[in-house]
């Protein structure tokens, strides 16, 4: 009984993951900062679409390490430090969630291959609906999130794991 109710608030923890990451990457976008149609109507949507791109690895990265204030990056409002952390501490729970549910996300290559292709889907929409930004770097940091996800998963897999058994 005790291991059924860890399993439903896991589900429930992993559900309210998915709906937190679905407004952090979409919806906030919509309600707090607004939409881009000034922009699409001023310059069109094909050039909104190409100031949305980086495809150029680290150039954002490094771009955010430039911008940090040694002083200021103790503080929640230097948007750089914010960005950078932000995108990998954000993806952690996938690399835990996955191969929590999925036998086959047990396995790194499956693991790493299914975020990519996740990640990859999730900066395309952002670029199609002008949503945020498509960047290699995103890729990138939220790629190692989920990895050291997965990382963490396998540190906690017998406490896990314990409750099914």
């Amino acid at each position: 009984m005790k291991s059924k109710r860890i399993t439903v608030f896991i589900k429930i923890c992993f559900i309210i993951y998915l709906l937190a990451l679905l407004y952090l990457l979409f919806l906030q976008r919509i309600f707090v900062r607004g939409s881009r149609i000034q922009e699409i109507e001023d310059y069109g949507f094909w050039q909104s679409i190409k100031w949305s791109v980086n495809l150029i690895p680290f150039r954002t990265i490094l771009d955010y390490i430039q911008q940090m204030d040694p002083i200021s990056i103790h503080s929640v409002h230097d948007y750089a430090f914010q960005n950078i952390i932000g995108n990998i501490i954000w993806f952690l729970p996938m690399g835990v969630f996955l191969p929590y549910f999925s036998q086959k996300q047990r396995n790194f290559l499956k693991f790493f291959l299914t975020a990519f292709f996740m990640i990859v889907c999730i900066e395309i929409m952002q670029l199609i609906t002008l949503l945020g930004s498509c960047d290699i770097d995103d890729l990138l940091l939220n790629l190692l999130g989920s990895c050291i996800g997965f990382g963490i998963f396998y540190l906690i897999k017998p406490v896990l794991l314990k409750q099914n058994n």
